[in-house]
């Protein structure tokens, strides 16, 4: 009986193992997908006039919700500016 418990609960170690791993990888491709979207966002930019900020650089960084990235990425692709970029944001 004693075997029979240390083996289910091994099992059941293993399998929250790799319940872990595969939601630590999911998150990890999340997070890369952000990361890449505000990169891009910046590259938009700084093929437009105007100098990015370090306070607009660092908030476009620090931005995880993918859907507000989105935004940007279409506002930075059709702005004529920096500026015009940063003033729709507000």
């Amino acid at each position: 009986m004693c075997k029979a418990l240390e083996d289910m609960r091994n099992d059941a170690l293993a399998e929250g193992r790799t319940l872990g791993i595969a939601e630590g990888r999911a998150q990890g491709k999340a997070e890369g997908r952000t990361l890449g979207k505000a990169e891009s966002i910046l590259e938009f930019l700084g093929y437009l006039p105007g100098m990015i900020s370090e306070n607009l650089r660092t908030s476009i960084l620090a931005e995880r919700d993918s859907d507000t990235l989105s935004n940007y990425l279409r506002l930075a692709a059709t702005s004529s500016s920096v500026e015009e970029f940063s003033s729709q944001l507000s």
